[in-house]
């Protein structure tokens, strides 16, 4: 709600009655989007796909290469690895197991011990369970595109070998839709910025134009009118490949890293994804650099658009958005302030434009070092290595350390090598799958599991703060985990939360024989509390959010939601609560003051995020039954009565989401509409998972008979789909970021049942009933 400021303020300061408005105008704005995204139009396709584009490589030679979590996927041509045979985590991450059928167990206790030994087989001898995290189909051009144009189309020099190649080309053909389109990402309807990007990265990586995969891509982009109407994102990569004009683009201006904080709309505001992103993309269009024309660049120009590329009238197409890759109207507010960008790039001062690319690149810089080449994500990593480059050379330390950890973010799989959103999910699947474990009591029955679970969550604690962290907008990181790897570097708050709680799970296990440092315990402790909003109450996601929301009226991006700054989530803050809770029992001497308030107050505003429905909405998993299980396990560890209305609303809401089968099923567009939405496809073992665990917390003293029925009917439903193996079957996708781009975690497929099996069996025995 927004209040208004008190008539003293509003007439004595005319800035208070400036910033009132722009709330006001903000709300009024969300409450359109709102509507806008209620009546989505597009269903979702399914990610797992018939594998139609056969490899044309031996599958059998692909090795993975781990490393204190770090992931290297290699093609493994004349045996350099020293290893004949591929490891059983290969061959499953592949698809070179064999196929199961699947075998119901008697009991749940059983289904659970089965499961539990397969996701153990699932984890690396550095104590991390390796596993994709792919999804968005925009990732992968950056890759071929920064290749192409630093190697000049050479393949000997843009792909590591012959095989890199051809298994690029591969998984986008496995992901072309049926229309002949690629969508934003794989359950995603086909978009222009999918398909364009696309069918530029396989020509570019050789592919003919007269291929049927890019004659149907072809049609698609044609027959709607060519690339013109691409998303900005988009067009600012088309422009780096001198395949779009940059009087197209709305301006991306560099002179806007010298704002100073105390303005509203200053970088360090941001979130730092946009500000990551923004950042190589300002460099860009200061400098109006675009890939050197030859004959292959030439030929896409002439594919992609119906019109010749000089007839053109680029500067009407700089709003000019293809309407189904519309996900979040540019406001007017933007559409005002664009032109007045545009005229002050027309006559920029030019040492104001040297000054601001200068700092551009020293920010860049900084990114690269402190994350040891990783950069933040995959988009700002492929952007850095170009400019690294540009500006230094090929030949130069700074650009051979980029690209010695590009390969940090391929992942070769059944359907051909793609990259992915971030440099894996070590630590957040560790983090799940160590859980699961717990949950079912199973510290005895999988003792090397969870104490290589231990391990790696020790090497995976961030030991220091970034260097001169305050001139290039860093929090602190000491104590810190990040979801993927130590050296990547940057600190997430529920990952720091959910890192932190192994370490106090398994401290009284007995099963090992290292402790984790006390005095480490303390420094995570001391990041969670750092990482929160006073003002707010709760956690965000990077960062407490820096800047006002009405700076999302300024999101130009058109396919995302909430983007602009870092915003409270109802899942970080319970990350972050139950953590702190368990933290509590054990050290109950340790800023007792501080900690107290940060439950405190993080539960008031976990509530306060609680719909009229009684769900929650998930921003970084799919969706309602993600958040609800986040929720719940959190508000029971801060002493949540199942009497009281965030729980009873809770168990409402839940229950009314059961389908027939007995399980619980969601469809991504519950992320795109913000409304439930049943997935066409049943019930989803991940989602009935979430759902059965949220019952549990939220009715674990006195369930009615109701609530009883209704959670061992999901039980049995994971039970009925489980494989021989132990094994479950990958079915949709679990993950989401920014409202419209779906995201893979396939460990979930694994940890998620086990840990509901666990937390029922072990509900069940509590209670004195006998388990199914």
């Amino acid at each position: 709600m927004i209040r208004r400021p008190p008539r003293s303020t509003l007439s004595s300061s005319s800035a208070a009655s400036d910033v009132y408005k722009r709330q006001v105008v903000d709300k009024i704005n969300r409450l359109k989007l709102d509507r806008y995204r209620r009546n989505w139009p597009h269903k979702t396709v399914p990610h797992v796909r018939p594998i139609t584009a056969k490899p044309e490589v031996d599958m059998k030679k692909w090795r993975l290469h781990c490393h204190e979590g770090r992931q290297v996927w290699q093609y493994d041509d004349e045996n350099t690895s020293g290893r004949k045979d591929q490891t059983f985590i290969e061959r499953y991450m592949l698809g070179l197991t064999m196929k199961e059928k699947r075998v119901v167990r008697k009991q749940s206790a059983e289904a659970l011990f089965d499961g539990a030994n397969f996701l153990s087989r699932l984890q690396h001898e550095d104590g991390h369970w390796p596993n994709d995290y792919s999804g968005p189909l925009f990732l992968t051009p950056g890759v071929v595109f920064i290749k192409y144009a630093i190697y000049g189309g050479n393949y000997k020099h843009m792909f590591s070998n012959e095989a890199q190649r051809l298994e690029i080309i591969r998984y986008l053909a496995n992901h072309q839709n049926p229309d002949g389109g690629w969508g934003m990402h794989t359950e995603s309807h086909s978009t222009m910025l999918g398909t364009v990007l696309n069918y530029v990265t396989v020509r570019l990586a050789g592919e003919p134009a007269t291929s049927p995969m890019c004659l149907v891509a072809k049609e698609w982009i044609r027959s709607r009118g060519g690339a013109i109407s691409i998303p900005s994102w988009g067009k600012m990569w088309l422009c780096i490949m001198n395949l779009y004009s940059y009087n197209g683009v709305s301006a991306v201006l560099p002179e806007m890293w010298l704002l100073p904080y105390w303005v509203p709309f200053a970088m360090g505001r941001f979130w730092c994804h946009s500000r990551m992103v923004t950042l190589p993309f300002g460099y860009f269009f200061g400098k109006k650099w675009q890939c050197p024309l030859d004959a292959t660049l030439m030929a896409v120009r002439g594919e992609i658009y119906v019109e010749h590329f000089h007839k053109v009238a680029w500067s009407k197409q700089r709003d000019n958005i293809y309407k189904d890759d519309v996900y979040t109207p540019i406001h007017l507010m933007y559409r005002l302030a664009a032109p007045i960008l545009m005229l002050y790039d027309k006559i920029h001062l030019r040492t104001l434009r040297k000054q601001s690319i200068k700092i551009s690149y020293d920010h860049m810089k900084y990114d690269d070092m402190s994350t040891n080449y990783i950069c933040l994500g995959p988009v700002n990593k492929v952007l850095n290595m170009l400019v690294a480059f540009i500006e230094d050379g090929v030949e130069s330390p700074h650009f051979r350390r980029h690209e010695q950890r590009l390969d940090d973010y391929l992942w070769e799989g059944p359907e051909g090598l793609r990259m992915i959103g971030y440099n894996g999910s070590q630590l957040w699947d560790t983090s799940f799958a160590a859980q699961a474990l717990c949950a079912g009591g199973l510290e005895g029955e999988c003792p090397q599991a969870l104490r290589g679970a231990h391990h790696y969550i020790d090497i995976a604690q961030v030991r220091e703060d970034p260097p001169a962290r305050e001139g290039f907008f860093r929090s602190r990181t000491k104590g810190a985990w990040n979801f993927s790897t130590r050296d990547q570097g940057w600190q997430v708050s529920d990952c720091t939360a959910e890192g932190l709680r192994i370490p106090l799970l398994l401290r009284n296990s007995g099963i090992l024989t290292t402790p984790f440092p006390q005095e480490r315990i303390f420094d995570g402790v001391d990041e969670v509390l750092s990482l929160r909003s006073e003002e707010l109450g709760g956690w965000g996601s990077y960062e407490a959010p820096r800047g006002p929301k009405y700076l999302e009226l300024l999101n130009c991006a058109d396919i995302y939601k909430d983007i602009m700054i870092d915003y409270v989530y109802s899942e970080c803050t319970s990350s972050c609560v139950h953590t702190l809770c368990l933290f509590r029992r054990q050290f109950p001497s340790y800023r007792p003051s501080e900690v107290n308030t940060a439950i405190r107050e993080g539960v008031r505003c976990v509530k306060r995020l609680q719909r009229r429905d009684g769900s929650f909405y998930g921003s970084w998993g799919n969706c309602f039954t993600y958040a609800g299980f986040l929720v719940s396990e959190a508000l029971k560890e801060a002493g949540e009565t199942q009497n009281s209305p965030a729980f009873r609303k809770l168990t409402e809401f839940t229950l009314s989401k059961q389908m027939e089968d007995g399980g619980w099923g969601e469809d991504f567009n519950s992320c795109v509409t913000c409304e439930y939405v049943h997935s066409e496809d049943g019930s989803q073992i991940v989602n009935t998972a979430w759902a059965v665990m949220t019952l549990i917390a939220s009715n674990y003293t006195a369930p009615s008979p109701t609530v009883v029925d209704a959670i061992e009917s999901g039980i049995r439903i994971l039970m009925s789909r489980q494989l021989m193996s132990g094994d479950w079957a990958q079915e949709r996708t679990s993950g989401v970021f920014n409202g419209n781009c779906s995201i893979h975690y396939p460990g979930y497929k694994n940890s998620m049942p086990v840990w509901a099996l666990g937390k029922y069996v072990t509900w069940s025995k509590e209670r004195k009933e006998e388990p199914i």
